[in-house]
């Protein structure tokens, strides 16, 4: 009861269609198999796992699937919900880079949408911004679980074959070890390093030799890379990007922890509705959302002062800078901290001196 409408895609593994399921009056996305894979049981296999095992994820941010073809069925294919929306990568391409605490929005989303999955037994083993769609109502959606790897039957794709893209592997994955929630989180680091830089942290003049640089974690530092960056989210992505998974996060959920907290000393407190916005009005969002921003970080740098953390306020307001370079607050409040810290470090010299 399905009637094709068009052919909107090609991926390594199968086809993807508009169609509208007549039966119950919407349109779909229909995913099929090529013909060349679906011969092969080994394949064939992997497809149905897909839907076996995201047909039982239920989440604002993953891909919904209606139906899937029987064991016996002469094709293979998949019956999802239709995405009529770009995926991020060509939203990176038109908006990007992304401000921080956007980025920090897109990760806590992403990070949600794992810690359902990952307590499912499901890995994605594929995050890429090519894999993640953005529907008209501002909703972000994590796509194509097609090389997902239940941890208690990896038998499928256990195989030394490297599944995924190669900017994006975790390094256990080249290595040929065990892979496990913190590949994903990995591979999601990654993402949110790009979407900050506009670049990527693992970028050889060919696959092989951008492998060997993930594998050896040979990377610059966000901080680096965008001085702007705060000292709190570098902190995130550079140990997301440790190349032991022991080094990174536990779980995907105590990455959402960690970027809900920082999302919170920037005045973001309703993450889910307000990366929605952002989506809707990329442009109207962050122009409505600066001042507030500003605010928020001029009095967080007060308040470190008066606890004495003085190299953490003059990191906000340096932040304040960058994205109001006009702004005569930040400018004052640098100068008196700077002042004053220059002082106190002539009196501790003098008195080293006597």
């Amino acid at each position: 009861h399905y009637r094709l409408l068009e052919l909107v895609g090609h991926g390594g593994m199968a086809s993807v269609f508009r169609a509208h399921d007549e039966q119950l009056d919407r349109e779909v996305a229909i995913k099929v198999m090529h013909p060349h894979l679906a011969s092969e049981p080994q394949a064939r296999q992997r497809f149905a796992r897909e839907a076996r095992a995201v047909a039982r994820l239920h989440h604002e941010n993953i891909l919904e699937i209606y139906a899937c073809s029987e064991d016996e069925s002469e094709d293979s294919y998949l019956v999802t919900e239709f995405i009529s929306g770009p995926t991020l990568r060509r939203f990176l391409d038109l908006h990007g880079p992304l401000p921080a605490e956007i980025v920090a929005l897109i990760g806590w989303a992403l990070s949600d949408a794992l810690a359902t999955a990952h307590d499912f037994g499901i890995i994605h083993r594929d995050i890429k911004p090519e894999n993640v769609m953005l529907r008209t109502d501002g909703r972000l959606v994590l796509c194509d679980f097609g090389i997902a790897r239940l941890l208690d039957n990896d038998s499928v794709t256990n195989t030394g074959q490297l599944l995924g893209s190669p900017a994006y592997i975790a390094p256990e994955h080249i290595h040929g070890e065990p892979q496990d929630g913190r590949s994903d989180l990995f591979s999601l680091g990654v993402l949110l390093y790009e979407a900050l830089s506009g670049a990527l942290p693992f970028a050889g003049r060919n696959p092989h030799e951008t492998l060997t640089l993930i594998a050896r974690g040979e990377y610059q530092c966000v901080a680096e890379r965008v001085p702007s960056c705060p000292r709190p989210l570098a902190q995130i992505l550079d140990r997301l990007l440790q190349t032991a998974p022991a080094d990174r996060f536990p779980t995907a959920r105590s990455l959402g922890t960690a970027l809900s907290d920082f999302l919170k000393q920037s005045g973001l407190l309703a993450p889910r509705d307000q990366l929605r916005a952002y989506f809707l009005d990329p442009e109207g969002f962050w122009q409505g959302f600066l001042p507030q921003l500003v605010s928020t970080l001029i009095a967080t740098g007060k308040e470190l002062v008066a606890v004495g953390r003085t190299a953490a306020a003059l990191s906000a307001w340096s932040r304040v800078q960058s994205l109001d370079p006009n702004n005569p607050e930040a400018a004052a409040l640098i100068a008196k901290t700077s002042k004053r810290q220059r002082a106190r470090s002539v009196l501790v010299i003098a008195g080293l001196v006597v």
